[in-house]
């Protein structure tokens, strides 16, 4: 034996046996693929002439530079030998080892084996797993489990401790390319560094060419070189019978006297009756079940016929296939008792000559569907018979009905629902489809040619007494399509038009009752779309111009036809929309415009002498805020709301002479308030958060700023106080509370020192948040908050109405 391939593999050695056991289904020899069936006497497992040990070594080898160490491996048993052709086969589940010994010291041995059942020898191929690089054989049929030996130990020699460890097995083909795995055995018992196992591979896996096969220990990287798989030959003989050469031609029975008729019986081995048997004096071919029962029946002693007999009891035929005498052929289909006819096929029905039929039963016997080739044996063409349960007619179907086709759907008494003639006029028109309503009137009709004279198709649907309703023509004006649609007294009412004129686009007329059209929809109006709406009298009031001077156009009239709203989509040329509205003289007194200043929209209103006195700009300039103007009567502007004043980016600005606030009676600030900060509270500048306020708490405070607005009912009037923008916090000019600087707001008062009267001067208190009437008059100096207008008895606290007018 040449030395085998050695696979390294930190801290472990591992010696391996494979082999694999496969059912097969069809008896023939295996050996090397596309070998081609061994005829012999019985079914047999044979191995080859000699029989010899092998053993293979696979050394792991530490990846630390340690020297390879190699576990002493107990000899491998001879293998024992398969029993000769005609002897009994093995026990089951019998290895059979087979291989040769090397007595090189660092080598491992390898086996292989194949399993033969108690009760015979089964059809089974073995794989090989070899390590020596001899090219591999492939397997011929899937197989089943891959059996699998090994010794693993580590680098001392040591066998590997238990009691399981974890392999993983993957299969490539030559060219490493995976074709399985990986295929993980957890808990695979070890003893002594012995393991012995088995794992599952798919058929898919093996087509013939080479395969490797890839093992890792414990999640370990994989051994290399990977290991070849090899098929271990073995064969089959099957027991033939041995037959006579046979004549050319063979003649059975006597033509002759005495005459004897021939029979031919071929029997199936399993039971003393025949299978096929050729009876000559029946002029019958018969074959023959598992059963005994005839199955299938060719004869034709009188004239041709086929019979095919079910597999029940009673052998029932359930298909005839009969010459019938000079009647034509027949195909019968009969049901699953044989007892009724479920398909009935006549190449002649009636026996003289004329067209074929076939019929298809219902399951009690009863006719379902009945197609005559030749329904008046007179070559008048074709019926087709679609029946109800009951085997009333409810589709008939005429293939020459006055020399064209016709379709008839039935109700359940009998009466047609739905009528389909190819040409009901007789006179080669168009086809037309009828349909019915319940009593029998016409509900709809369908014309292929309504004049017969190549005007095009029509639909006419029909009320509850057959009046027409709705009209669908192929062909009306200017060949264009059309639909009408009527109302209840036979007024149209809706008229649809594929084309107004030959030249022209679709139009839509909607008409009121007495058949003035009220909605105009023209599709081609100047080669531009155009809609109008009228009234009664048909005279427009509103107008849609697809194209007036390019562009889209709204028109609403007043009632005496002059306009009254006027919506174009470009004013002008490409500077943007406008919308017109006008007084009674149709005087223009409100425009929209959607570009005006800087591209901007704009609103204009205008008085009744026609003068612009308001004006509203998206954009004052180019890139600049919007700007509201409203002028006088003479078009001067009195009131500017500019959004952004100056240049761009500085704040906005409202200019006017006189601005009247009617909300509120006080002047306030926004501040921001350390603490509660109720309305009517009077607050200070807190000394401890600059910019922000909080509740005044002594008495003559200098520090105090004014009172939180909005008690007793009284709103802020003016409210003053810079936007709190990011990053501007640093500035301390930002809150949220409105507080009067000036003005009248309601105050809380303390009065438990003194009754508090309107003209009292008011300064802080030692209430948190209260005002107190001011008692001495030099330490109030700086801390006055203003005057008092409504009164608070002594002792009391509570809101009182003050003047704001700090000192």
């Amino acid at each position: 034996m040449n030395t085998r391939s050695k696979i390294m593999f930190s801290a472990l050695t591992l010696s391996l046996a494979v082999g694999v056991l496969i059912d097969i289904t069809r008896s023939h020899a295996v050996g090397e693929p596309g070998a081609a069936p061994a005829p012999a006497p019985a079914p047999q497992v044979t191995t080859p002439a000699a029989v010899e040990d092998v053993r293979a070594a696979i050394e792991l080898q530490n990846a630390a530079n340690n020297p390879p160490t190699v576990a002493p491996v107990a000899e491998v048993e001879p293998p024992a030998q398969l029993p000769p052709a005609g002897q009994a086969p093995l026990v089951d589940d019998e290895q059979i080892r087979l291989g040769a010994a090397s007595s090189n010291e660092d080598q491992v041995a390898t086996n292989q084996s194949v399993s033969v059942d108690s009760d015979g020898p089964r059809n089974v191929m073995a794989l090989e797993v070899d390590a020596d690089g001899a090219e591999p054989r492939a397997p011929i049929l899937a197989s089943r489990r891959l059996s699998y030996q090994a010794v693993l130990t580590d680098n001392m020699g040591n066998a590997l401790p238990g009691p399981t460890v974890n392999l993983t097995f993957n299969i490539y083909t030559a060219a490493a390319i995976l074709v399985e795995g990986p295929i993980n055995v957890l808990a695979v018992p070890i003893n002594d560094g012995v393991v012995d196992t088995s794992f599952p591979v798919s058929a898919s896996s093996f087509d013939g060419g080479d395969r490797l096969l890839g093992i890792a220990v414990n999640g370990g990287a994989e051994l290399t070189p990977r290991v070849p798989l090899q098929t271990v030959p073995y064969a089959l003989r099957v027991d033939r019978v041995a037959s006579e050469e046979l004549d050319d031609a063979i003649t059975l029975g006597r033509g002759a006297a005495p005459l004897t008729p021939g029979t031919l019986s071929i029997q199936n081995g399993a039971m003393a009756q025949p299978s096929i048997q050729l009876l000559g004096n029946a002029s019958q071919i018969s074959t023959y079940g598992a059963d005994g029962l005839e199955q299938i029946r060719l004869w034709g002693a009188a004239y041709g016929e086929i019979l095919l007999r079910d597999s029940s009891i009673t052998n029932d035929e359930t298909v005839v296939l009969s010459a019938t005498s000079n009647a034509g052929g027949q195909l019968t289909l009969r049901n699953s008792d044989a007892s009724l006819t479920g398909i009935l096929l006549e190449g002649d029905d009636a026996g003289t000559n004329d067209g074929g039929t076939l019929t298809i039963n219902q399951a009690d016997g009863t006719i379902g569907l009945l197609i005559d080739a030749d329904a008046t044996n007179a070559n008048g063409g074709a019926d087709v018979e679609v029946r109800a349960g009951d085997g009333s007619i409810s589709v008939f179907l005429d293939g020459d009905s006055g020399g064209a086709g016709l379709i008839n759907v039935r109700d359940s008494a009998g009466s047609n629902r739905i009528s389909l003639d190819g040409d009901a006029n007789s006179a080669s028109g168009g086809a037309v489809a009828t349909f019915l309503q319940a009593d029998g009137s016409t509900g709809v009709t369908i014309d292929g040619d309504a004049s017969n004279a190549d005007t095009g198709g029509s639909i006419s649907v029909h009320d509850a007494v057959s009046l027409t309703r709705v009209v669908i023509a192929g062909q009306s004006t200017g060949t264009g399509g059309e639909i009408s649609v009527f109302d209840d007294d036979g007024t149209e009412t809706i008229e649809l038009l594929g084309a107004e004129s030959t030249t022209e686009g679709g139009q839509i007329f909607v008409r009121n009752a007495a058949g003035t059209a009220t909605i105009d929809l023209d599709g081609d109006s100047g080669d531009a779309a155009f809609v109008g709406l009228r009234n009664t009298a048909g005279s427009n009031r509103i107008t849609l111009d697809g194209d007036s001077a390019g562009a889209g156009y709204i028109a609403l009239y007043q009632n005496d036809g002059s306009t009254g709203v006027a919506i174009d989509g470009d004013g002008g040329t490409n500077i943007g929309g406008l919308v017109s509205v006008y007084d009674s003289v149709s005087a223009v007194r409100v425009q929209f415009d959607g570009e005006s200043v800087g591209t901007g929209g704009e609103i204009r209103v205008f008085d009744d002498n026609g003068t612009e006195t308001v004006e509203i700009l998206g954009a004052e300039t180019t890139d600049t805020g919007g700007q509201v103007l409203i002028r006088d009567a003479a078009g001067n502007a009195e009131i500017t709301l500019d959004g952004e004043f100056g240049s761009v980016g500085d704040p906005g600005r409202i200019t006017t002479p006189v601005l009247q606030i009617t909300g509120g009676s006080d002047l306030s600030e926004d501040f921001d308030v350390t603490g509660d900060a109720t309305p009517g509270m009077v607050v200070c500048i807190d000394k401890d958060n600059p910019g922000k306020l909080i509740a005044s708490e002594t008495a003559y405070d200098h520090k105090v700023a004014g009172i939180v607005s909005g008690a007793g009912g009284v709103r802020t009037g003016l409210l003053m106080g810079q936007k709190r923008e990011p990053g501007q916090d640093h500035l301390l000019v930002n809150g949220r509370i409105a507080v009067a600087l000036t003005g009248r707001v309601y105050c809380y008062v303390d009065a438990t020192q003194a009754e508090v009267s309107p003209g009292d001067l008011l300064t802080t208190s030692d209430t948190p948040g209260h005002a107190m009437k001011v008692l001495d008059h030099a330490r109030a100096q700086g801390a006055i908050i203003g005057k008092a207008m409504t009164s608070l008895p002594r002792g009391e606290k509570g809101l009182v109405l003050v003047l704001v007018n700090m000192q």
